[in-house]
């Protein structure tokens, strides 16, 4: 107790420090406020190594890719990463929560560092163009991007304090056809739905969902999901070291790629209707390119055949390509098999 009340005073009275010294920097070149943030980072490692005694290890930096543009999709289970993979890579750009633009001097060392920043209360305009800002962003700077999947932390104990309030459909997992039959019956939050037991919730939409809801809501599970309700569709990419000019090998892996993607399928007892290709070429332009069958099924070879067609009808001859990737989508659990088919185009 007395140890993590030493380090919370000593390590963010270091970084306000910092941020004060580094304060008139805001308005010289980003580079030299760059500085700043490597300082914070390399602070919070010495405070958790002095203090609190953690080990800090780090495998595969010999990997990290010098002065070329990447994306990183990091864990985020505290704090301290925020500051110290600003060690580890080279002045990355991050993707935040819009609230913490907000807060004094660290809040102005993010804007000028060109932090993306999305408004994670609501659907908006501007989030719905936040692809286009990281493209910006990577088109002009060769420093990565860094985004935290998990987007925000909530402690075991705070979980059912979490839900309180939060309708259906916020949470990943819930689709509109379930959130319309639990209106029907007046829910609209998810701490109602726990609040009306298994049994009840169980009467209105199935045993499985009925069980799953209140695992969540009690913390019990946090992956432990349907794999339909958790996820529309199931794939495999794969991004070359080089850049592939020999499309009969990129088309090789691909074939890999969608053995892989059914064998999966088959192993968690799902199916699905539409096949589709992604394709990604020098200069990150990227196409996808799918095809739908009437019946959701696991059959390899008829996947194989779909994926064969569409590289063939849709890839650049005179292009090389960067990444190549498989995905099973508009999934569906399945008991039978069908074997006759036709198809529909679907390309984007």
């Amino acid at each position: 107790m007395l140890r993590n009340l030493l380090f919370s005073i000593v390590f963010f009275s270091g970084i306000i420090f910092i941020s004060i010294l580094f304060l008139p920097t805001l308005i010289l070149p980003q580079n030299i406020v760059l500085i700043g943030g490597k300082l914070m980072g390399y602070w919070a490692s010495f405070c958790l190594r002095l203090i609190l005694s953690v080990k800090i290890k780090i495998l595969g930096k010999e990997n990290i890719i010098i002065n070329k543009k990447f994306f990183i999709a990091a864990s985020h289970q505290s704090m301290f990463e925020t500051f110290f993979l600003q060690t580890i890579f080279n002045s990355p750009i991050f993707i935040l929560k819009k609230e913490l633009l907000n807060i004094p001097l660290f809040g102005w060392y993010l804007r000028k560092i060109d932090s993306i920043s999305v408004n994670r209360n609501k659907v908006s305009k501007e989030n719905l163009n936040f692809t286009e800002k990281i493209k910006e962003v990577m088109e002009k700077t060769k420093r990565p991007v860094i985004i935290f999947p998990q987007a925000t932390r909530v402690l075991p104990d705070e979980i059912a304090e979490f839900f309180e309030g939060r309708t259906v459909r916020e949470v990943p997992g819930i689709g509109p056809k379930t959130a319309n039959v639990l209106a029907e019956w007046g829910i609209t939050t998810m701490d109602e739905a726990a609040e009306l037991g298994e049994l009840a919730l169980s009467r209105m939409t199935s045993q499985r969902f009925a069980s799953w809801v209140l695992r969540v809501v009690e913390g019990s599970t946090s992956n432990d999901v349907s794999p339909l309700r958790s996820r529309r569709s199931i794939g495999k990419e794969r991004t070359f070291s080089r850049d592939q000019s020999d499309h009969e090998h990129v088309l090789e892996l691909l074939e890999q790629l969608t053995i892989g993607v059914l064998d999966k399928a088959r192993t968690e007892g799902i199916a699905g209707r539409l096949a589709e290709v992604k394709i990604r070429y020098t200069g990150f332009e990227t196409h996808t390119h799918g095809r739908s069958i009437p019946v959701a099924m696991d059959d390899t070879d008829v996947f194989l055949r779909q994926v064969r067609r569409l590289f063939a009808e849709n890839v650049h001859q005179e292009e090389k390509i960067r990444l190549i990737g498989f995905r099973l989508g508009q999934l569906e659990e399945l008991d039978t098999r069908q074997t006759t088919l036709a198809f529909d185009e679907e390309s984007e």
